[in-house]
């Protein structure tokens, strides 16, 4: 019976990169929300109204789930983030500190003293969560001939984090380097653009496309052996990757 070799494309892929343990970090978030919300912000004198309560905890779980699997999603790519991104994280973070526990503190009308804390924490998180991956989509537009410039500016002027959503689902693959003649090729090209080098191996028998691990054609049987075609891709995905 002839096995069929399914590849996860798309979506379902790229899901299975974000780590383990920003999906434990991501529900423990989500819940901590619903708890906060429903349980000890509903026992303060001052609190929401009832049916407020549960919108306001989906809503910020929400949120606070969402920034957390984006950051496990980039945490095998953390070192692209720009340095410049790390310091207006940290300056983020410190400034909604200061914001809601000073300055809003001193406000006749200031939240009680438990709400200040909470939000001046939450809101730093996110703020922090959302400029590293701003820092993170202006490295990795680069290196995949994007302009870095265009999708940085769409990952800041659209709101509510579209423009970074926007961004993972329209880029595009890690160009890497022909090993001929060094012209960007991306991953997926059969031939360099450039020299006509062949990247990807293919049968010497029906000329379709195979697999460099494949030792024999999964369309007709044909024995393949070309290691030369085979160390040229590795050198490919190689050169992607770095």
């Amino acid at each position: 019976m002839q096995e069929t070799n399914q590849k996860l494309t798309g979506f379902a892929a790229e899901i299975r990169h974000i780590a383990a343990w920003a999906w434990i970090l991501a529900a423990i978030g989500f819940l901590s929300m619903q708890f906060v919300f429903n349980v000890v912000v509903a026992h303060q004198p001052d609190a929401p109204p009832a049916w407020a309560r549960p919108l306001i905890g989906l809503s910020v779980g929400i949120v606070v789930a969402f920034y957390l699997l984006m950051i496990g999603y980039v945490n095998r790519d953390f070192k692209l983030v720009a340095s410049w991104a790390w310091i207006l994280a940290a300056i983020g973070f410190l400034t909604m500190q200061f914001v809601f526990n000073v300055v809003i503190a001193r406000q006749h009308d200031a939240p009680p003293a438990w709400a200040r804390i909470l939000l001046g924490l939450l809101v730093g998180l996110i703020l922090t969560c959302y400029l590293l991956l701003i820092g993170y989509v202006n490295r990795d537009a680069g290196r995949r001939g994007m302009s870095r410039a265009l999708w940085t500016a769409v990952s800041v002027l659209v709101p509510n984090g579209l423009g970074i959503i926007l961004y993972f689902i329209l880029r595009q693959p890690i160009v890497g380097n022909c090993p001929q003649c060094g012209h960007g090729v991306q991953h997926g090209f059969n031939f360099c653009p450039q020299c006509n080098y062949k990247l990807n191996p293919s049968c010497p028998q029906c000329q379709r496309i195979i697999r460099p691990e494949d030792t024999y054609c999964h369309f007709c049987g044909t024995a393949v052996r070309d290691q030369a075609v085979q160390t040229a891709v590795a050198q490919v995905e190689r050169s992607a990757r770095s």
